[in-house]
């Protein structure tokens, strides 16, 4: 228009806002290794996995899978776990218990925690409630060719 006044001005429209910048989501922090045979201390820093936008969990993290047993699921995927969503019986965990940090299907009878692979759900691993540190339900996970 004339005058450098625009029509939204002349009908006293007002500008809309300027969409709101969201800050950057800080990388997850990869914790150690799910499945190793034996418990295994970190040596050294296994680095971050680039946050997901619809991940709003802050106390996010994620593992690496260190075997093979949950085929199809490979070795060395990295398996993103959010403490915020709620346990569910028949669904993919991360537990951790005695150092070491457990990925299988996730199941409860009394005071036990009942976990099994997807290649071989005959093997269980039973644990009692009381020797788990912590069991977070799967988020996601990278898909490794």
């Amino acid at each position: 228009l004339a005058l450098g006044t625009s029509i939204s001005e002349l009908l006293g429209d007002k500008p809309k806002k300027e969409q709101e910048i969201k800050p950057a989501l800080k990388p997850l922090p990869i914790v150690g290794y799910a499945n190793r045979n034996s418990s295994h201390k970190k040596t050294h820093d296994l680095g971050t996995f680039a946050r997901v936008e619809d991940l709003t969990d802050p106390a996010a993290y994620a593992v690496i899978l260190s075997d093979a047993s949950m085929k199809p699921i490979q070795r060395g995927s990295i398996i993103v776990v959010s403490p915020a969503i709620p346990l569910k019986e028949n669904t993919l965990m991360v537990v951790k218990t005695q150092g070491k940090y457990l990925f299988k299907n996730y199941q409860t009878q009394g005071d036990n925690i009942i976990l099994n692979a997807l290649q071989n759900p005959n093997d269980l691993t039973i644990i009692s409630k009381k020797d788990v540190d912590s069991i977070h339900r799967v988020w996601g996970m990278t898909i490794k060719t």
